[in-house]
């Protein structure tokens, strides 16, 4: 009987993003998650359900990092926590995005975040 190979788990490199990294991961419809609190274990978990969810197919990727009031700051809202955590990769990671446009359960696009803050701001 054959089994399926294991597949190796991703390293990863957290990067504490600047105000010009998150324009650019705005810009570039990252995909993003919230985390309180944000440590290894978190990032492992999440690693392994978008590889065996979404095809992740880098070995290592670049985590970029940032607080909720870093993002309420930049953007002028206060859509989150101060000690919010926000994950973004960047869609180079993945060969085929089409499997992440098709799976509803893969975090949220930070451009769709951004856009969808400041209606709510405006509606105010």
């Amino acid at each position: 009987m054959f089994r399926p190979l294991k597949k190796k788990s991703i390293k990863y490199n957290l990067i504490n993003a600047t105000k010009d990294d998150i324009k650019v991961l705005e810009k570039d419809s990252s995909l993003t998650y919230i985390s309180n609190p944000l440590d290894d274990k978190v990032i492992k978990k999440l690693l392994k359900f978008l590889q065996k969810n979404t095809g992740l197919s880098k070995s290592e990727v670049d985590i970029y990092t940032f607080t909720g009031k870093d993002f309420n700051d930049l953007f002028n809202v206060s859509a989150y926590d101060d000690g919010d955590k926000l994950l973004c990769f960047k869609l180079e990671n993945w060969e085929d995005i089409n499997k992440l446009a098709y799976n509803r359960d893969i975090g949220r696009w930070l451009d769709d975040i951004v856009n969808n803050v400041k209606d709510v701001s405006e509606d105010e």
